[in-house]
């Protein structure tokens, strides 16, 4: 029971770690937008 309990908490924990790195992407895309379109 236990391994199966370190399994689920570890794809959670990558689920997090993924999600955090699709918000970081996402957070220099639009701040490249932004400072692209601040510049024209």
């Amino acid at each position: 029971f236990s391994m199966i309990k370190d399994v689920r908490s570890s794809v959670s924990k990558m689920m997090i770690n993924i999600n955090y790195q699709n918000f970081f992407v996402i957070f220099l895309i639009e701040n490249y937008l932004f400072n692209l379109y601040g510049a024209i």
